[in-house]
């Protein structure tokens, strides 16, 4: 099965280039990209944070399951 990405090639290298050494860098391209593929990138990224929280979130539930410690209350 083919799978295109939706993103410009050139906001997919900004994207992965944006690790903690390259934000300012990173920051300097996109303003220079064009608004509809600043909105694609930031959809795209709003969008892998938001499986990569639900991942680590499976992930605790599944410890806290085998630690016994699910459905203990905890304080605030």
């Amino acid at each position: 099965m083919s799978h295109q990405n939706p993103l410009p090639s050139k906001a997919l290298e900004i994207y992965r280039a944006s690790s903690p050494f390259f934000v300012t860098e990173a920051a300097e391209e996109f303003k220079k990209l064009p608004i509809p593929e600043q909105l694609e990138l930031l959809f795209y990224m709003s969008v892998h944070q938001a499986h990569a929280l639900q991942k680590i979130g499976a992930e605790v539930q599944m410890e806290l399951v085998e630690t016994g410690e699910e459905g203990i209350p905890r304080g605030n």
